[in-house]
C-alpha cells in the first residue's frame, strides 16, 4: 500500500478481484462481440490487457488507434507501434489502425469533436 491509490482501496475496503474483472470486461463484452477495436490512450499495462486479451481469443481487434507520445526507440510497449501487434495476433492482419504520436489531452478532445460534429454512430 505504497501509493495513494493503494491507501485509498485499503482504506474503503474496496474488494479488488481481478479474475471477475476478467470475466467481467473480456469475457462477457470482448469475446462475445461481432467486431471489436481499442483507442489506447497512451500505454503500458492498459495496452498490454486488450490487445493481450485477443491473444487467447478467436478474433483479433478490427480496429486500433493507439495515442502516445512515448517513443519507439528505448524498446518498451507503450511506445510500440501497433503493426507490432500484428505479429502477436492481438489486432488483425486486415485491421484497419493507427499510430498517432501526440498528447492525448490534445488529440483525444479533437476526435471526439469530430465525431460528434459527423454525428457518427456506433
Amino acid at each position: 500500500v505504497d501509493s495513494g491509490l493503494g491507501m485509498q482501496v485499503w482504506s474503503n475496503k474496496i474488494k479488488v478481484d481481478p479474475f471477475k474483472d476478467w470475466d467481467d470486461l473480456v469475457v462477457n463484452q470482448v469475446w462475445s462481440a461481432k467486431k471489436t477495436g481499442v483507442i489506447i490512450l497512451g500505454g503500458g499495462v492498459p495496452k498490454n490487457f486488450i490487445l493481450q486479451a485477443q491473444q487467447f481469443s478467436d478474433k483479433e481487434h478490427g480496429y486500433a488507434v493507439q495515442i502516445t507520445m512515448a517513443s519507439i526507440h528505448d524498446g518498451g510497449l507503450s511506445g510500440a507501434e501497433l503493426r507490432e501487434a500484428v505479429s502477436w495476433g492481438k489486432i488483425g492482419k486486415n485491421s484497419l489502425s493507427a499510430d498517432v504520436r501526440s498528447d492525448v489531452t490534445i488529440v483525444l478532445p479533437l476526435i471526439v469533436d469530430y465525431l460528434k460534429k459527423k454525428k457518427v454512430k456506433r
